[in-house]
C-alpha cells in the first residue's frame, strides 16, 4: 500500500543563468513562465554561449512531491514515462526511495531547462520526449489503487492526458486525488479539465493559474473552483507564502530564506500540506508544514535542499 503515487512528467532538470533578459526575448521564453520548446541541441549551444551552467537534477511535479514525501518516511510510487537512454537512468537514480517499478522507458527523456535571471524568477522550456507517450493500462490501475492519494501533474501531450483522464475515472472512490495542474494544464481551460476537477480532492495553483482559469482573482477565482469538485484549494504565493480555502480561508506567510532556485518549491509545499492531511492535521496546520519546508527547498539548485523530517 502506497500513501501516494505520482503520476506527470519526468523529465531531467537543467539549470542555467543569465544576466541579460535580451536572452529570454530573442528565443521566445516566458519570463517567470513556461513554453514549449523545439530544437533542444541548438537552444544549449547557444544559452551555453550566453549563460553559465549550474547544474542537473532529476524534475516534473509530481515526482519533486513524490520524491520529498519518501524524504520524509512516506511509502511513494510513481507513474510516468522515460527514455532508455542515459539521461532516463539518471533520472531514475534521482528517485531514490520511491517506487518506479512501473515507469516505462523508451524514445528519449524529457528535458526542462530551467534559465534563472538575476531578479530571482525563473523561465522553463520543455522538450517532452517521452513523456508524450504515457498510457495507463490495466497495470497502471491496479498500481494507483494500491495507493491512499493519488497526486497529479500535468503532460504536454494531448494523448498523455487523456490517458491520465481515463485512469483517474477508473480509480476506486476510496483513493484521493489531489491535482496541481501547472501553466499547461490551466491554459486548457475548466471545461477541459473537468473529468480531473471533479474527482479532486485537493487542488493547487499558483496565483496565475487560478486567473487563467477563472478571469478572477485568486479568492474569487479559489471559490470558483471549488465549485467545480475540489474540498480544498490552495493557492500558491510564491515568496509570499500560501493561501488555503476549505471550511474557512487561511494565509501563511513564507518565511524570509535565502533563494537560489525557486524551482519545484510549490511541489514540496504540495508535499508538505499532503502529509499534514496524511498525519490527519487540520488544513490550516498542513499549510503552516506546507509553506516552511517550500521555503527551506529554494536554498539549493533542484532537489539538493529538499529538507529531510522525520515523519
Amino acid at each position: 500500500m502506497f500513501d501516494l503515487v505520482g503520476c506527470g512528467a519526468l523529465n531531467l532538470d537543467l539549470f542555467y543563468r543569465v544576466e541579460d533578459l535580451g536572452f529570454l526575448r530573442r528565443w521566445g521564453l516566458v519570463h517567470g513562465g513556461e513554453v514549449l520548446g523545439g530544437g533542444m541541441e541548438e537552444f544549449l549551444k547557444e544559452l551555453g554561449k550566453e549563460g553559465k551552467f549550474l547544474g542537473r537534477s532529476g524534475g516534473g511535479s509530481a515526482a519533486n512531491t513524490a520524491f520529498a514525501l519518501a524524504k520524509m518516511g512516506f511509502r511513494t510510487g510513481f507513474l510516468g514515462r522515460l527514455g532508455d537512454d542515459p539521461e532516463g537512468d539518471f533520472v531514475l537514480r534521482s528517485l531514490e526511495g520511491v517506487d518506479t517499478s512501473l515507469v516505462g522507458r523508451e524514445g528519449r527523456t524529457g528535458v526542462c531547462v530551467v534559465v534563472l535571471t538575476p531578479d530571482g524568477e525563473r523561465s522553463t522550456v520543455l522538450f517532452p520526449g517521452a513523456n508524450d507517450l504515457f498510457r495507463a493500462g490495466k497495470e497502471e490501475l491496479r498500481y494507483a489503487s494500491r495507493s491512499k492519494w493519488v497526486h497529479l501533474t500535468s503532460f504536454v501531450g494531448e494523448d498523455a492526458f487523456r490517458a491520465q483522464a481515463e485512469l483517474v475515472g477508473a480509480l476506486p472512490d476510496e483513493v484521493r486525488i489531489s491535482f496541481d495542474p501547472g501553466h499547461l494544464y490551466a491554459l486548457k481551460g475548466m471545461e477541459a479539465l473537468t473529468p480531473l476537477l471533479e474527482r479532486t480532492e485537493v487542488l493547487f495553483a499558483t496565483e496565475g493559474e487560478v486567473e487563467i482559469l477563472t478571469g478572477m482573482d485568486f479568492r474569487e477565482g479559489a471559490r470558483v473552483l471549488r465549485r467545480s469538485g475540489p474540498r480544498i484549494v490552495v493557492v500558491k504565493l510564491g515568496p509570499r507564502g500560501a493561501w488555503t480555502l476549505a471550511e474557512e480561508e487561511w494565509e501563511v506567510p513564507a518565511p524570509k530564506a535565502e533563494v537560489r532556485d525557486p524551482t519545484g518549491a510549490g511541489d514540496v509545499l504540495a508535499a508538505g500540506f499532503l502529509a499534514g492531511l496524511l498525519r490527519g492535521w487540520s488544513p490550516k496546520e498542513c499549510l503552516e508544514f506546507g509553506v516552511g519546508l517550500a521555503s527551506r527547498s529554494v536554498e539549493g539548485y533542484g532537489r539538493e535542499a529538499y529538507p529531510e523530517v522525520a515523519r
